[in-house]
């Protein structure tokens, strides 16, 4: 298993965006080498495959393209995603959003400090229009980690609902993917909702970083 973060972005119709969204990427501060980046164009219509092609030709060895013939919606363009992926990591980035710069480095090192399976950030609601931290502190709560091998724990972090459902905010361990058979329904809308219940159910040791990295 490769020490890298393989970054899984469903795309479709997202040529106004994906440029901004891929920038946000290649530029992280962990470096390309620790990246593995899955784009999986989703049938697009407009001109969202041109634009991946041309990202893919700047950063061959880095970003790998998926076309699908047929729309399968979020759910399984993530699980084609998935499929592909061969790093330590997994991250789910949509192709409207972006990241912080800093982010993957941060999350990484996190994630191997503290061996956890999930690594749940915070994410910000973001026009684009305005430098949102002029607006808002990065920060607003404490970090925290739990070890959820105690079953009272493990009932009382379902039961408060701590960690909430969304693939987009979390650093997953491909491990932890794999083990658990974790997969997205296919052809439905609110997909995360149901990776995200057996994701909690599964989960045993959780770092909760409460910094803004993901712009949506």
């Amino acid at each position: 298993m490769e020490e890298k973060i393989s970054i899984i972005i469903p795309c479709y119709n997202a040529e106004q965006y994906i440029d901004r969204c891929l920038a946000s990427v290649v530029n992280q501060s962990i470096g390309l080498d620790k990246l593995e980046i899955i784009c999986v164009n989703d049938a697009s219509t407009d001109g969202t495959w041109e634009k991946l092609c041309f990202w893919e030709r700047q950063y061959q060895n880095e970003i790998l393209l998926v076309d699908c013939e047929e729309n399968g919606k979020l759910g399984k363009a993530r699980n084609i995603g998935l499929a592909h992926a061969s790093g330590k990591y997994v991250a789910f980035l949509d192709a409207d959003d972006w990241m912080e710069l800093d982010s993957y480095e941060r999350l990484y090192h996190l994630g191997q400090e503290y061996q956890c399976e999930i690594v749940q950030f915070q994410f910000v609601r973001d026009p684009g229009t305005q430098d949102i931290w002029n607006a808002q502190s990065r920060r607003d709560k404490r970090d925290f980690y739990l070890d959820l091998t105690d079953r009272k724990e493990h009932k009382k972090f379902m039961v408060t609902a701590i960690m909430d459902n969304g693939c987009t905010n979390k650093l997953f361990t491909r491990q932890f993917i794999e083990q658990n058979q974790l997969s997205f329904p296919e052809g439905c809308a609110y997909e995360d909702i149901y990776w995200g219940v057996l994701a909690q159910l599964y989960a045993k040791h959780v770092y909760f970083f409460n910094e803004k990295l993901y712009h949506c």
